[in-house]
């Protein structure tokens, strides 16, 4: 038996029920109805999404952001409002700490949709718009850092 995060509601009982998935994937965010290329990172606690602009509300409790992605195969930007979680410090990957808003955002990698804490910033200067970290991931993904887009192969696979 695998162990399970602190309050994980996922209980996995076997390895083979994990799915795999590479270092880096393509995910949907079906809210903002955007596809992005995104690392996925077992050495970063929280996930991060790239936004381009984002405003708090005067009362602080809900935020406005636009992020980038693809749609229907073109370059767009798409913009939502959503509650804030929470504020917390984030130790980013030059070193620095940032203060992060994060918010609530439904993604699909492969086949399974679930919902997870994002930190909005600014990951300008990053390959990838998103970085998808352990805490996502726990309890129902295997990553093989030797491979990359293994959700599509496996769509690929099934498809007549």
């Amino acid at each position: 038996m695998l162990p399970c995060p602190t309050g994980s509601r996922y209980f996995v009982k076997r390895e083979s029920e994990l799915l795999i998935v590479g270092c880096v994937e393509t995910i949907e965010l079906a809210a903002l109805d955007l596809g992005l290329r995104c690392r996925i990172d077992t050495g970063a606690r929280s996930s991060a999404l790239h936004v381009v602009s984002l405003e708090p509300s005067e009362d602080g409790r809900m935020v406005t952001f636009v992020a980038r992605g693809v749609r229907d195969g073109r370059r767009v930007r798409s913009q939502k409002t959503s509650p804030i979680l929470r504020w917390a410090p984030v130790r980013a990957a030059n070193g620095s700490v940032e203060t992060r808003a994060f918010v609530a955002l439904a993604v699909r990698l492969g086949t399974q949709v679930f919902e997870i804490e994002v930190g909005l910033t600014d990951r300008d200067g990053m390959r990838y718009p998103m970085l998808l970290g352990r805490s996502a991931i726990a309890g129902r993904y295997l990553v093989d850092a030797s491979r990359r887009y293994v959700t599509r192969e496996r769509s690929e696979d099934l498809s007549p």
